[in-house]
């Protein structure tokens, strides 16, 4: 899905990759690499869509939010469980900073079909994630629900 779209590059310059393993992370032949490789790029390509959207709209207009969310980030990083759940349980509305950024989503994924082919990765990345994660936590509700998220995709890519 990635291959000739300049991930190859991106993890060789990078360095997060040899020449050679980057062979083998495209072909998906090492579980661990590939899937590091993919995290990678969806974060990347995550982080590229927030600096675009707070571009786009001004980032004042969501500092209380912003500052909940950075609050949040070093209570739970610092492992303060208490801080952490005293933090959400007196935050501020973020439904904002979410919506309009679901809207600046659906806005680019209509004018672009480059920045539509990203999300669509990101969105695979996030199902992959999931499952990896329902069954290392033994979740099977989340399996369940991540298995038939993913269904229609093998319909889609039925090669035989």
């Amino acid at each position: 899905m990635v291959r000739g779209g300049g991930a190859e590059n991106i993890w060789i310059e990078n360095s997060a990759f040899g020449i050679n393993v980057v062979e083998s992370v495209l072909a998906g032949s090492n579980y661990i690499r590939s899937f590091k490789g993919m995290m990678m790029l969806s974060d990347t390509m995550n982080r590229l869509r927030w600096c675009e959207f707070f571009k786009e709209n001004e980032v004042l207009k969501y500092k209380a939010e912003l500052k909940l969310l950075t609050d949040i980030k070093r209570a739970v990083a610092n492992k303060k469980r208490q801080e952490s759940r005293m933090i959400m349980h007196n935050c501020v509305d973020t439904d904002d900073v979410f919506h309009d950024f679901d809207q600046f989503i659906t806005q680019r994924k209509e004018t672009s079909e480059t920045f539509a082919y990203w999300d669509k990765f990101n969105e695979l990345v996030s199902l992959l994630t999931d499952l990896i994660r329902a069954d290392r936590e033994c979740n099977w509700m989340l399996h369940v629900s991540t298995v038939q998220a993913i269904l229609p995709l093998f319909a889609v890519f039925e090669t035989g």
